[in-house]
C-alpha cells in the first residue's frame, strides 16, 4: 500500500556545482489495510473467520461499506464481517470501500477443507484458535493510534509499546483480557515522531507490528 504523502528527490552534479529538485506526491486511497493481510487463506468447515478493512481516513464522513460473500451481498455495512463457512470448496470474498470520489477493492480466496487432524481435541483447539494482533490504527498516526487483539478465551495479555531501540515506553494491558475482539488505544501527545513497534504476548503467542507517528 503506497498510500500517503511521498516525496522523490534528484540531484545532479557537474564539478564543483550540485543541484537538486524534489517532488512532493499525495497518494489518496480509500483503504490503507487489511486483515487477514494474505489475499488467499485457508479455513475449516464450521469454523469462522474475521475479515477486517482499515480505512486510510478513519474520521471521514464519506465512507461506505459493501462486502460480498461469492457475489452475493452480505448484510453488513461496517469497517469489519465475521464468517462461518458450512461447506467444503473455495469462495470469494470482496470488500469495496467507497470514500468520497475514491474507491477501493480487496479481494479474498478462502479455501474451505475438512477437519484432518489427528490430535487430540486440546491440541485442536490450540491449532485453530491463536490471538491476534491486528494492524494499527491509523497508521501513520499524528497524537493516538487504536491497537486491536483478538483473544480467543480469556488469558493473560502483555500489549507494550517500544521505540525504534527496543526500550519500551508504554505498557498499556499486563492482566488478564476477555474473549474476543478488545481495541486499546495509545495516546503518543509526549512521544517524539518516529517509528514504534508495539507487542503483544498472550500465552504462547507473540506478534508484533510496526507503526510510525508523525507530527
Amino acid at each position: 500500500d503506497q498510500s500517503g504523502r511521498h516525496q522523490i528527490q534528484a540531484f545532479l552534479r557537474h564539478d564543483d556545482e550540485s543541484d537538486e529538485v524534489t517532488w512532493v506526491i499525495n497518494v489518496r486511497s480509500a483503504i490503507w489495510s487489511w486483515w487477514p493481510s494474505e489475499l488467499e487463506v485457508a479455513a475449516y468447515v464450521d469454523s469462522t473467520q474475521e475479515f477486517l478493512i482499515t480505512p486510510f481516513n478513519e474520521e471521514s464522513d464519506s465512507l461506505d461499506y459493501l462486502w460480498f460473500l461469492n457475489d452475493e451481498q452480505l448484510e453488513s455495512d461496517s469497517a469489519s464481517v465475521s464468517i462461518t463457512f458450512i461447506e467444503t470448496g473455495q469462495s470469494q470474498l470482496t470488500s469495496i470501500v467507497h470514500d468520497g470520489i475514491e474507491t477501493d477493492t480487496i479481494h479474498w480466496t478462502v479455501n474451505v477443507e475438512e477437519w484432518s487432524f489427528t490430535a487430540d481435541e486440546a491440541d485442536l483447539a490450540e491449532l485453530l484458535f491463536l490471538p491476534v494482533l491486528y494492524p494499527s490504527s491509523p497508521n501513520p498516526f499524528n497524537s493516538t493510534v487504536k491497537l486491536s487483539i483478538y483473544m480467543p478465551k480469556i488469558d493473560h495479555v502483555s500489549l507494550s509499546v517500544f521505540d525504534i531501540n527496543g526500550r519500551e515506553v508504554s505498557r498499556l494491558v499486563d492482566g488478564n483480557v476477555g474473549a474476543g475482539r478488545q481495541t486499546f488505544v495509545w495516546n503518543a501527545g509526549d512521544f517524539s515522531a518516529g517509528v514504534y513497534v508495539v507487542r503483544m504476548s498472550a500465552g504462547d503467542v507473540s506478534e508484533m507490528r510496526k507503526m510510525v507517528l508523525v507530527r
